[in-house]
């Protein structure tokens, strides 16, 4: 590297090795994850799993409702539109 006017070697060698040896993105966000309780519980307690779940199937089920939302007023809208776009033909 030094050869096209960069970095000297070892220099870009230890930035990479620093980089290498660092927390990845899904370590981090494990460990994030793992501070953040879920109504309350955290990893390890004894229910922790069926708290999870139960907001995992509640958050979904919200996700849901107002995706179908979302798909009425967007069904609703180009229906209007539709209606007035041909109304003076």
């Amino acid at each position: 590297m030094r050869d096209n006017g960069g970095e000297p070697d070892e220099i870009v060698y230890n930035r990479i090795r620093s980089i290498a040896n660092s927390v990845t993105i899904d370590d981090a966000l494990k460990i994030w994850l793992s501070r953040t309780p879920i109504y309350g519980s955290l990893p390890g307690e004894a229910n922790d799993a069926s708290v999870v779940e139960r907001f995992v199937d509640r958050y979904l089920k919200v996700c849901s409702c107002l995706h179908r939302c979302q798909q009425e007023k967007t069904w609703f809208a180009r229906k209007a539109s539709t209606k007035y776009s041909f109304a003076g033909l």
